[in-house]
């Protein structure tokens, strides 16, 4: 019997361009023992694209890896990290809600530890300028709908650290261009008719 193989892959996402498959390796093997590790290039420049795959020697390590290290910072940047799983509900928007109007000082790793009372977190994101300050908004990818849905019903409107934040389902932009034109569509099907 071929019993099948357990989930040993961590995808690990922002990261500072100058971080390398060998500081990757000194940073995340301390607690757990990793089998190997690719950081994501460019083809012509082999210029990192800030993120890479880590292969761990068991489920274990893999598991100690993501919970110890998720959203530490390495290089200046808290890394991401997340399971690596082919599956397609993870490419549905329909559990991801952006969260606006954040404090300035709420890092991914706050957002994370606050928004995980209302559910399994699979991935979550706070983007920075170039300084590293937060923009004031963010992204949490739950594990179901349902809990997306309860944050928002939850959380929108609430005071976070004294500031009122909007929690909606996050839209693509795609999405948003389709409504966007489906709206224009309608205003010039409106005003022709309005000339008639």
């Amino acid at each position: 019997m071929n019993p099948e193989r357990e989930n040993t892959s961590l995808y690990v996402g922002d990261l500072s361009k100058c971080v390398t498959e060998e500081i990757l390796y000194e940073k995340l093997s301390c607690v757990g023992l990793i089998e190997s590790i690719q950081i994501c290039r460019k083809t012509e420049t082999k210029e990192s694209l800030a993120y890479a795959y880590v292969n761990c020697l068991t489920k274990l390590d893999a598991e100690r890896i993501h919970s110890a290290m998720n959203y530490e910072y390495l290089k200046g940047k808290p890394m991401r990290i997340m399971w690596v799983e082919d599956d397609p509900s993870r490419k549905s928007h329909s559990s991801n809600v952006i969260i606006k109007n954040l404090h300035k000082s709420i890092d991914t790793r706050v957002l994370f530890d606050t928004f995980s009372y209302f559910g399994k977190i699979v991935s979550c994101k706070i983007p920075t300028d170039e300084q590293g300050r937060s923009k004031s908004y963010g992204f949490i990818h739950f594990e179901t709908e349902e809990e997306a849905n309860l944050t928002i019903e939850k959380v929108n409107g609430k005071l976070i650290l004294n500031k009122k934040v909007t929690v909606e389902k996050y839209k693509s932009r795609g999405e948003m261009r389709l409504k966007s034109l489906e709206e224009k569509g309608n205003a010039v099907m409106y005003n022709s008719r309005k000339g008639n």
